[in-house]
């Protein structure tokens, strides 16, 4: 394919996946259609299916796309010569950015996949991620920024059990139905509850 072709291939395709984001972010994935998708691109159904064969081929397109955003951004903090306090703070923040990419709409569709359509993709960004936040969180508590009496084995159980508390039914009626402020709220109770404090620094003294 000739250099400049390569080039507006690209641009199409492109238009394509900031179209699917716009609307799946607003309307959720399973209310927008490719016809919508492909209008809001300007593009032709033609067009579309040479990129993507579906529209769950896109949303897992977008979805490990911004997994990759989001992991190559937390990299960017863990090297950042500053306190581990600090990092924790960042990555929280990093989390309730990327969040705030997604409406309840959409959130609700891909944490209540009933056909599992979009299950392995999850599935495959949780363990990469997690992954890479163990080796951190190990050499973190072994310096002492994380509880020394924490069984770090937890870390893994208890983010998974998040996604199966933002559907729990009795959460979502405290929280109106808001899965962003649940999540928000999961998170920080996580992370704040494993950091090694100055006040149990002095009771162990």
């Amino acid at each position: 394919m000739p250099k400049d072709q390569e080039i507006k291939e690209n641009a199409r395709k492109r238009k394509i996946i900031e179209a699917g984001k716009t609307l799946f972010s607003k309307f959720g994935y399973r209310k927008v259609t490719i016809e919508e998708i492909c209008r809001a691109a300007g593009v032709s159904k033609m067009t579309y299916y040479r990129f993507f064969e579906n529209k769950i081929d896109l949303v897992r397109f977008i979805l490990t796309e911004m997994s990759d955003e989001g992991r190559q951004t937390y990299r960017a903090i863990m090297a950042l010569d500053v306190p581990f306090e600090e990092k924790v703070r960042r990555t929280i923040k990093m989390k309730e950015e990327s969040a705030a990419k997604f409406s309840d709409e959409l959130l609700r569709d891909v944490y209540e996949d009933r056909e599992g359509e979009l299950v392995t993709v999850i599935e495959k960004m949780t363990v990469d991620f997690l992954g890479e936040v163990m080796a951190d969180y190990r050499k973190a508590q072994v310096e002492g920024h994380i509880r020394k009496d924490l069984n770090l084995k937890i870390i893994p159980y208890f983010l998974n059990q998040i996604n199966n508390m933002v559907k729990d039914p009795a959460l979502n009626g405290i929280y109106q139905g808001n899965m962003k402020a649940i999540m928000k709220e999961l998170t920080n109770l996580f992370f704040y509850g494993i950091m090694e404090s100055e006040g149990r620094k002095s009771d162990e003294k």
